[in-house]
């Protein structure tokens, strides 16, 4: 595998390409593609875009001043002036042709592989690599044994994980051998460029998850293909590089793998962890950028993570009263038969609309009733006790607090969770305030976690590691 270009922020990225039959000369820089006509017009003409033009999105294909080819993908360029287009680019292909094969289009993706220190992390790449001293002298031995990948077959895809190595020619001495791992899905199907990013979404998430950390940043996503050239009697492999926008002004960094969620931790259970991560309803913005955003907590944030555990709460647990408490079950069962039954009855008696109206309103209230977020986060502060007890201890003694209770927790999360929904002046964050948000914090990765059949010992483990 070999590496792609390193793409500078602020370099400014120029060619040629075709738009709607028509060529452009562009320029691409901070993820804002301008469009420049060969001959430019009047400046007003089809300066205000239709109704129809302003939802079409296009993924629109070119070549470099480099000879790259280059694909702008899910764009939806506007007129600004003289024939001229400008949009803001959600991701882009880059790769560059040669001789041998034809320039590759953005399509029929095989399989994406990522590359970073947060797969580093999680499948250490220097398992592959020993070392011995024997008479002052140090060998460095590559295991070839351990080059096999930890392979997950799934619905639609496989999921591959594994090492590799380079021996890079250079005359620095510091320079003798680089590993890395990899991150591989291979897909049942060639998918389009365009579903390639739901997959980079997804692999977001997850590793977001392994390290408490909103967004990942890559050192490549390679896009491999296979294509069929001429006199040649096997398909030729083509890799193309994928980027996806980033916002240049935040901060991202990654936890150390000891803060962070290990192959070993999950190995068991990543398909599972794969499937319920990757869900579209599960919410990252819960967790930090950063380490110096991690030990910060502000409103929005507190809001966040209680919309997070409520969210985790009714996949985990969607009967979560009804399953604790038999009278709870036994008075809402009894509610809304009545309420069937009475619908039953007037539906053959005219002129009884608004009744009906009404009850199959309280049926779907009745029907979403199973308890209230306090008695949600009491029962799992409870239930994660022998994960949670340590950092509460520590969290106490730190705040020169003697004792809390997951009672007065609970309490205090939800009076200050109120407060903030309700718009009223919160003050500033108590010491009871900041305890209760990490336990919760702590909560949605147990819920997760369990969801997941991973053992209690081993979730303890995990948030250990994290927090």
């Amino acid at each position: 595998m070999y590496e792609s270009e390193k793409i500078v922020m602020n370099e400014i990225i120029c060619g040629e390409l075709t738009y709607k039959r028509k060529k452009y000369h562009f320029t691409f820089q901070d993820n804002v593609l301008t469009m420049l006509p060969t001959k430019l017009e009047s400046y007003f003409l089809n300066l205000f875009c239709s109704d129809e033009d302003k939802v079409l999105s296009t993924n629109i294909h070119g070549i470099t001043e480099k000879n790259y080819y280059i694909c702008f993908i899910d764009v939806k360029p506007r007129p600004i002036g003289s024939g001229a287009l400008r949009c803001f680019v959600p991701a882009y292909v880059l790769n560059k042709s040669n001789g041998l094969v034809p320039v590759p289009k953005a399509d029929k993706i095989e399989k994406i592989i990522f590359k970073g220190p947060a797969i580093d992390n999680f499948y250490h790449p220097k398992k592959i690599v020993t070392s011995k001293t024997k008479d002052r002298n140090v060998t460095i031995d590559v295991n070839l044994d351990k080059f096999k990948a930890e392979k997950y077959e799934l619905k639609d895809e496989t999921i591959n994980i594994y090492s590799g190595y380079v021996m890079p020619y250079s005359k620095s001495i510091n320079e003798v051998l680089n590993v890395s791992s990899y991150f591989e899905i291979c897909f049942n199907k060639p998918k389009s460029v365009n579903s390639i990013l739901k997959t980079y979404l997804k692999v977001q998430k997850l590793f977001g998850f392994f390290n408490n950390r909103r967004i990942i940043n890559w050192d490549s996503i390679t896009l491999r293909k296979t294509v069929l050239v001429e006199d040649e009697e096997k398909p030729l492999t083509v890799d193309l590089f994928l980027y996806v926008a980033q916002d240049p002004k935040k901060n991202v960094d990654i936890q150390s793998y000891r803060n962070s969620i290990t192959f070993e931790d999950v190995k068991d259970y990543l398909p599972e962890l794969y499937k319920n991560i990757t869900r579209k309803d599960y919410n990252v913005y819960y967790m930090p950028l950063n380490k110096n955003e991690n030990s910060v907590v502000d409103n929005d944030k507190f809001l966040k993570i209680a919309y997070t555990f409520e969210s985790q709460m009714r996949i985990s647990y969607p009967n979560f009263k009804s399953s604790i408490n038999e009278n709870f079950k036994y008075s809402k069962n009894f509610i809304l038969k009545n309420i069937n039954n009475e619908l039953s009855r007037l539906s053959t008696i005219d002129g009884t609309g608004k009744k009906k109206k009404y009850l199959n309103q309280f049926k779907e209230l009745i029907g979403k009733s199973d308890g209230n977020l306090e008695e949600k986060i009491l029962y799992c502060f409870k239930r994660f006790d022998t994960v949670l007890l340590a950092k509460k201890n520590s969290m106490q003694s730190d705040y020169g607090i003697k004792k809390l209770t997951y009672e007065v927790l609970s309490k205090s999360f939800i009076k200050r969770r109120n407060k903030i929904a309700h718009g009223e002046f919160t003050g500033g964050f108590e010491d009871i305030d900041m305890i209760s948000y990490t336990l919760v914090k702590m909560s949605v990765y147990c819920l997760i976690l369990e969801h997941c059949s991973v053992p209690i010992e081993q979730i303890k483990n995990i948030c250990n590691k994290l927090f």
